[in-house]
């Protein structure tokens, strides 16, 4: 995620070389974590870390948000060149943080699916 808060707010590469390179590593991650764990988190009845493990996803993908979009505007409209650092930096915390939460969360579903 923090490649992907880089490459928006154009501090390294080219979009059309990282941002491809961010969905293959993303999708790759996802496979990797259903080899290893035996957890499929695909279709309707997939489990999800109930209210937590959703409110937690939903941090992830509203600071992923907010982080391109102020990376973006201080990296190509302000110039400020070490905002999408600190930005990239940002997500790369939340989204391992809230991703061990998360972990935790499904886990402890799987353990008693009635909780």
């Amino acid at each position: 995620m923090g490649l992907l808060v880089l490459a928006v707010g154009g501090s390294i590469g080219k979009g059309l070389v990282v941002l491809p390179l961010v969905l293959v590593g993303t999708l790759g991650l996802g496979l990797l974590y259903r080899n290893l764990s035996g957890v499929d988190l695909r279709g309707p009845h997939a489990p999800d870390g109930g209210k937590r493990g959703r409110a937690l996803l939903a941090i992830v993908l509203a600071t992923l948000i907010a982080s391109c979009v102020l990376s973006y505007l201080f990296g190509h409209e302000f110039g400020i060149g070490q905002a999408p650092w600190i930005l990239a930096a940002v997500a790369l915390v939340v989204t391992v943080v809230a991703g061990r939460a998360y972990d935790n969360s499904l886990r402890a579903q799987l353990r008693d699916p009635n909780s």
